[in-house]
């Protein structure tokens, strides 16, 4: 594998994970919002 492959895929996995991370701060602040 080169390594344009590699890292083409890390800056997938951590696109991912940005993108996840929103999503759990989203679903936190709507919790917090129905909580408080």
């Amino acid at each position: 594998m080169s390594i344009a492959t590699l890292t083409h895929a890390a800056a997938a996995v951590a696109t991912q994970e940005a993108t996840d991370g929103d999503s759990r701060r989203n679903i936190n602040r709507e919790y917090n919002k129905d909580k408080g």
